[in-house]
């Protein structure tokens, strides 16, 4: 568990914390779950996301010839955080690491593949602490398809706000 969270806070550029259950199944095919996960610092307004689960499944195939390609991951009820300070956005820092890694060639984008994404019961939270605005989308289900992590990418899904 340990090193599982060492290496995702790594390549993230994020605290990330498993509070949860960990579960990691090779044969048949790869399944990878996680309960309690959240990433980025719960301080100064920093948290990115937290879920009550994630899994994923894996492709035994690809991984035999070096590639990581997700077949379908699952997040349970994650809520996803919004927040703006003096200092910026939550998701700037998230970003800028992401943009470095891919122009350091680190990040490994070629080899990794997403599928298809599910969230399930998903909450977004937008908290602006210079102007005190805050709204929250309270209910959100989709499905996101991908062919590679850069797209093109295809979403369906619902969500309620307002009522």
């Amino acid at each position: 568990k340990d090193l599982l969270v060492s290496d995702l806070s790594a390549r993230l550029g994020q605290e990330i914390r498993i509070d949860g259950d960990v579960s990691l199944q090779l044969l048949p095919n790869p399944h990878l779950s996680l309960e309690k996960v959240s990433i980025g610092s719960a301080e100064k307004n920093r948290q990115l996301l937290t879920l009550v689960s994630l899994e994923a499944r894996m492709s035994m195939n690809d991984l035999f010839y070096g590639r990581f390609v997700i077949d379908q991951i699952h997040l349970q009820e994650p809520v996803i955080n919004i927040a703006v300070d003096a200092e910026g956005s939550n998701w700037a820092s998230f970003w800028r690491a992401r943009e470095s890694k891919a122009a350091t060639g680190t990040q490994g984008g070629s080899m990794i593949a997403l599928k298809q994404m599910t969230i399930s019961r998903a909450s977004v939270a937008y908290h602006n602490h210079t102007t005190g605005q805050q709204w929250t989308i309270p209910r959100v289900n989709m499905t996101l398809t991908a062919n590679s992590l850069t797209g093109p990418y295809q979403a369906r899904g619902d969500m309620i706000y307002g009522d």
